[in-house]
């Protein structure tokens, strides 16, 4: 394409981003496509820097992503959310943290977001920011989503004590398959077997409301 001359767009360079995420190889493929669209003017177009970011993440280089997250003159959310998720994915809590506050004054989070911080409260097992996420879900009226109800509960089986998990577990409306199995396996966890096995015969009672949900 570039030997015969054809002009590229805003979409040529997210295009092939996507083949390079597909392949297995290092960092070298993205970096070079990085360098070729800044040489020709699309090194700051907000679509094609996402993808430029999920590159660089796949492949781990975090420091890169951030690099290039820090220099766009434009983000949105899912500029954010991608960086934000990256952080939670490599271990990396505290930026995440940190990225999620600033992005509350500069945008909105969605489900993708916060469901990638309440991961981040398991892995820290910080009840106290896991429940002013859950406050935040309800005032947004994210906490309707099914797989936002079912991280909720995720974080509060890591995190809280039997009395909160069973509390929020009785105020789901539409239970489904997912949520009935996390709480299996918190007390299956908690070596109480026989109560794992009476929730199980309750599960087996219900209509359950199957639908794909999306817990860490």
């Amino acid at each position: 394409m570039r030997r015969l001359g054809v002009a590229h767009d805003s979409f040529t360079f997210p295009i092939v981003n996507q083949a390079v995420s597909s392949l297995q190889s290092d960092v070298m493929y993205g970096e070079k496509v990085h360098c070729v669209s800044t040489k020709m003017g699309f090194g700051f177009d907000v679509y094609f820097c996402n993808t430029m970011i999920e590159v660089y993440l796949k492949r781990g280089c975090v420091d890169y992503a951030r690099k290039l997250f820090d220099a766009m003159s434009q983000r949105d959310l899912v500029s954010w959310t991608s960086m934000i998720s990256g952080y939670v994915g490599e271990g990396s809590v505290g930026s995440a943290f940190i990225l999620f506050q600033e992005m509350m004054v500069k945008s909105e989070p969605n489900l993708v977001t916060l469901m990638a911080m309440l991961q981040a409260c398991c892995a820290i097992e910080s009840l106290i920011h896991g429940m002013q996420l859950h406050g935040y879900a309800i005032k947004s009226g994210l906490a309707i989503d099914w797989s936002v109800q079912n991280s909720v509960l995720k974080m509060y089986t890591r995190t809280g004590n039997v009395e909160e998990v069973e509390i929020f577990f009785s105020k789901i409306d539409r239970k489904d398959e997912v949520s009935w199995n996390i709480l299996i396996s918190y007390y299956a966890m908690k070596g109480d077997i026989e109560k794992s096995v009476n929730i199980f015969s309750e599960m087996r009672g219900v209509d359950i409301e199957l639908h794909v949900g999306i817990v860490s």
